[in-house]
């Protein structure tokens, strides 16, 4: 993949998706990565919201 197709996105980690020990919770990487496919696209125009 070439630089300028490459997506990049920021987001913070919730305090309650963390255990403990600084661990994410696994529940919450389906979250993450339903997160980062919907950016791709946005980013991509080709993700379009109906109001």
């Amino acid at each position: 993949m070439t630089e300028e197709r490459k997506c990049h996105a920021q987001f913070r980690v919730s305090m309650r998706h963390i255990d403990i020990f600084g661990h994410v919770h696994n529940s919450v990487y389906l979250d993450y990565c339903q997160d980062a496919i919907v950016e791709y696209l946005r980013a991509a125009n080709l993700y379009q919201q109906i109001n």
